[in-house]
């Protein structure tokens, strides 16, 4: 039957409705699989700067305790001794048997390959274990000379040593017994393999792809040296072009940081954080297959996109079971458009029902399933407030109120329907009004969502997993950090009784000998004592860092011109037979805690005042600065300096830049400095030249009111 032109023109308004729901339901589906799928990537990114981050601060904690081992060696004053001895020739086989059991010793305790004693121009002594060759390799050799050219531990890069196997080399200068230059030194040989790379290779979280890659930049290639989840036989192997466009581990090596897409090895898109290794030219790379990241979010966005089409076509169809109803000029025609719209309904993929005056009038085959009815007749009838959760209840009134009463369109909405046996399941729900055998009511689609709840959660389950991992991690660094403090403090004391006998002991010695003691003896002695009061100085030091750490602050308003004048009283007593040129500019009050920043100035300004000694005339300058939400004070002097490339010491308990015999010290003064000033919520740094002096720098915050 052909359409007359009243008949076409009533169909218009049907027409553009029709549309414009259309338009609406892809527009919502759109944006909600887009704020989910944001949601998820960010997530992932999240997870893979944190193990980026975890991977970086474990290998720095591992690189600083294989150096502290070294530093143990160059500091040993047995070890010294014996080597003196036995490159000397004064009792050389006992020397040499007393050397070697050190070694062994060290070699099986801490895990080293081995232990090589060279003679500074890379000759070797003596070696650990005694079984392996007595040759070392250009590395090695250029390793120890210098160490023993510096005075201070040398370290190497990964190599590949002569029969392939990775390695890093650490090399300790030994000291004479005096404290002089450089008489030998050991090489430490690290393999990799045992730590670092399983280190490296740990992955916290579940993933099929994710992997951690250990990179450096030598040349105009990108070097990979860690064995590879996806590839074997790769260290040191595996090569890039530093210019390779979307490699991550290229991009890591050209400054790149944070996260970012790209192609891995395998020729695979992945998803990866760059983080670099502090101290060292190595980039942790820790990455995941795109495929695995943003598989689940294009399945959930073919889902959405399945689930919207879906609503365009039931809109579609409710819009032409209306134009039916209202173009229909007899009976027979409507019950005929009546029965298509219930075939298609019932047939329907989705549950669908329809409410009419607040009962259920309609229930496909879906629906039936989803509440695990068996029978048109056990939904039929039923109120819609029967059927959903007594949680949804309020939400539900509001919007049939807007469906039936107002004929509002209503946004999609994630509610809870309780099936017939009790169990309470999650929907999203679509509700459109429309008009049915001239009565306003509702079409309403339900869709499962159980499934996507449970990934939801196990989402938030596995966020408060990790959350709680760097929680714990976090009390386990407090919980040895406190312990760290007390065994400083508790050692500190400890050590005073045996140093009191040694003093004691020793003094009784050389008054008993008398003028019997040869010089060589007497200096033993007049060693010893030496070494007794460094030691003392060293204690006192150890116990005032322990209680700056523990010590409760005091925070109030302090007049940094006062403090700087009590830090100053003692020392211009000290130095007034020197030629020093004060010159001190006005200071700001901060907040903070006065007997802490009278130490910090204590600190700074003895420092400046000892590393002027020799010049005439010294130059010490204070001063303040305005920064960006902060007070920066200084202290610029004119004295001996320091190398830049080594500033990052200067903060370090027991780090020096010169020996004790240019320069007295412990080398704590300036960590206790930065441990105040961290905790005063500011930060410290230095900044110098080599005989052209040092400026040292620190910052306090502005504030008001007292931290928490």
């Amino acid at each position: 039957m052909s359409d007359t032109p009243h008949q076409r023109q009533s169909a218009w308004p049907l027409i553009v409705g029709f549309a414009v729901l259309a338009v609406l339901i892809a527009v919502a589906g759109y944006w909600a699989w887009r704020q989910q799928a944001q949601s998820m990537q960010r997530q992932t990114e999240r997870s893979l700067v944190a193990v980026g981050e975890l991977k970086a601060d474990q290998i720095t904690t591992w690189l600083h305790e294989r150096h502290n081992d070294a530093q143990t060696l160059r500091g040993d004053p047995l070890l010294s001794a014996a080597v003196a001895d036995m490159l000397a020739g004064r009792d050389a086989r006992s020397a040499t048997t007393r050397v070697q059991a050190y070694f062994d010793d060290f070699q099986r305790n801490y895990g080293y390959v081995d232990l090589v004693l060279t003679s500074p121009n890379g000759a070797v002594v003596l070696r650990a274990p005694n079984t392996v060759s007595h040759s070392v390799g250009r590395e090695a050799k250029a390793l120890a000379a210098r160490a023993t050219t510096t005075r201070r531990v040398a370290s190497s890069d990964l190599y590949l040593d002569a029969e392939g196997q990775a390695r890093l080399g650490l090399a300790a200068p030994v000291l004479s017994d005096a404290g002089g230059g450089a008489i030998a030194a050991v090489i430490l040989h690290i393999d990799p393999s045992r730590y670092l790379y399983p280190l490296i290779r740990g992955w916290p979280l579940p993933s099929e792809s994710g992997e951690t890659l250990l990179v450096e930049r030598r040349g105009d290639q990108v070097l990979y040296l860690n064995e590879l989840r996806h590839r074997k036989n790769t260290a040191f192997k595996l090569t890039t072009p530093v210019n390779t466009a979307g490699r991550p581990a290229a991009m890591a090596v050209r400054g790149r940081r944070g996260v970012v897409q790209g192609v891995d090895y395998r020729g695979m898109p992945v998803l990866a954080a760059i983080q670099r290794v502090p101290d060292t030219a190595w980039f942790i790379v820790a990455k995941e297959d795109s495929s695995e990241v943003l598989g689940p979010i294009r399945t959930r966005g073919w889902l959405t996109a399945g689930f919207a089409l879906l609503l365009v076509i039931l809109a579609g169809v409710g819009t032409l079971f209306l134009w039916y109803a209202r173009e229909s000029q007899t009976s027979a025609e409507i019950r005929e458009s009546e029965e298509r719209y219930r075939a298609l309904v019932d047939h329907a993929p989705m549950a669908i029902f329809i409410n009419r005056e607040d009962r259920v009038v309609l229930a496909n085959e879906a629906c039936l399933r989803l509440f695990g009815a068996t029978a048109p007749a056990q939904l039929l009838g039923k109120s819609p407030f029967e059927l959903f959760h007594p949680d949804c209840h309020p939400a539900m009134r509001e919007r049939i109120h807007r469906l039936r009463d107002e004929g509002e369109e209503v946004p999609l909405i994630e509610e809870k329907v309780i099936r017939l046996d009790g169990v309470v399941m999650d929907v999203a729900v679509a509700a459109a009004p429309f008009q049915d055998q001239g009565v306003n009511a509702i079409h309403v689609v339900l869709s499962d969502i159980t499934e996507r709840k449970r990934a939801e959660d196990d989402i938030r389950r596995l966020n408060a997993e990790l959350e709680q991992r760097v929680l714990d991690r976090t009390a386990q660094l407090d919980a040895a950090n406190n312990e760290l403090e007390a065994f400083a403090y508790s050692v500190s004391h400890d050590l005073r009784a045996p140093l009191r006998h040694i003093s004691g002991f020793s003094s009784l010695l050389a008054e008993r000998a008398g003028d019997s003691l040869d010089e060589k003896s007497r200096h033993y002695v007049d060693t010893i004592s030496r070494s007794v009061r460094e030691m003392g100085v060293l204690i006192d030091d150890l116990l005032q860092f322990s209680r700056t750490g523990r010590a409760e602050l005091k925070i109030e308003p302090v007049d940094m011109n006062a403090t700087l004048g009590e830090a100053l009283e003692p020392l211009r007593r000290e130095t007034d037979d020197r030629d020093i040129d004060w010159i001190i500019g006005p200071l700001p009050t901060v907040v903070g805690d006065h007997a802490l920043l009278r130490q910090v100035w204590a600190n700074l300004v003895g420092n400046a005042a000892k590393y002027t000694r020799g010049r005439a005339p010294a130059r010490i300058e204070v001063g303040a600065d305005d920064g960006a939400n902060e007070d920066v004070f200084y202290v610029r002097d004119n004295g001996v300096g320091f190398d830049m490339q080594y500033a990052h010491k200067l903060f370090g308990v027991f780090q020096r830049l010169h020996s004790a015999a240019e320069f007295e010290g412990t080398g704590i003064g300036l960590a206790n400095v930065q441990r105040i000033i961290n905790r005063l919520g500011g930060r410290v740094w230095a900044e110098g030249e080599v005989d052209h002096g040092a400026t040292f720098s620190f910052s306090l915050p502005r504030r008001k009111e007292s931290p928490s």
